[in-house]
């Protein structure tokens, strides 16, 4: 049974707006959906509206930030994904972009606190990249060589430098999560490979080799722990059957929500 939250006899709060009730007779327990813009809510058909609005101020803050996420998800751009002023996920957080023209490497840019992470140098281009993700901010240096350069060169010279922070970056964050869920899960690569793939997300070989999206450093850090999860668990399952899934679960109890994540944000992340 669905219903809208809205009255015409009572005023409705600024934050139930628009917001869609789900009742069952079935269901235990009150739970919380945000999707394509959208708020769900799921519950008990016993459950008074006094005791969900209550439930849906307490989460207002969650609602907003998965609303903004989405938002970003929907609105930005296939092409020129790297533009000043545009928004990119690092680490699950949002950065805005910041085109810096006229330098590479600054004379602070050596110190410990303010090193590019990526420095990209070519015959007759140089780009950096440093990530600020207590500003939620990443910089791109642009030398002066490429200034004149057609928008199309410079976003193929921009891809190919967030590539590389991508694949430097991920190299030492993947080592040390899947490092820590071998030890607990007593399952052990042979090898780990990351490079960046159009299509998926990681892969383990019948030699335990495991594969990981350098994108991947874009992600939450619960949704990385569940791609490498899932990758372990294939040392022991070859396939998808329900023992894989139940092995999986075992490690990561709400390994649905971050399955759900990575279908949402694939399109943004993967498309370059």
């Amino acid at each position: 049974m669905k219903q809208m939250l809205f009255s015409k006899k009572r005023p409705v709060p600024d934050y139930m707006e628009g917001v869609e009730i789900v009742r069952s007779a079935r269901r235990k327990t009150i739970s919380l959906q945000v999707k394509a813009g959208k708020v769900r809510v799921l519950c008990p058909s016993w459950v008074k509206m006094s005791q969900l609005q209550g439930f849906i101020a307490e989460k207002q803050h969650w609602i907003n930030e998965k609303l903004d996420l989405q938002r970003i998800a929907l609105t930005q751009p296939k092409v020129f994904w790297l533009e000043h002023g545009q928004q990119i996920l690092i680490q699950g957080q949002l950065c805005k972009i910041v085109h810096v023209t006229g330098e590479v490497v600054s004379k602070d840019a050596g110190s410990a606190n303010n090193r590019p992470s990526v420095h990209l140098r070519s015959k007759t281009a140089a780009v950096s990249i440093r990530a600020d993700l207590t500003q939620h901010r990443i910089y791109f240096y642009v030398h002066d060589e490429i200034l004149g350069a057609s928008d199309l060169e410079k976003q193929a010279l921009f891809v190919v430098a967030f590539n590389d922070y991508c694949q430097q970056q991920a190299q030492v964050r993947f080592t040390q999560r899947l490092e820590h869920w071998q030890e607990i899960m007593g399952l052990y690569a042979s090898e780990l490979k990351v490079r960046y793939y159009k299509s998926r997300w990681g892969s383990c070989d019948n030699r335990s080799r495991v594969t990981l999206n350098n994108r991947l450093i874009m992600v939450p850090e619960n949704v990385l722990d569940y791609v490498i999860i899932h990758e372990l668990c294939h040392i022991t399952h070859q396939n998808h059957s329900p023992r894989f899934w139940s092995l999986v679960e075992r490690f990561c109890p709400q390994f649905q929500h971050s399955r759900l994540w990575l279908k949402q944000y694939q399109s943004n992340l993967l498309h370059n």
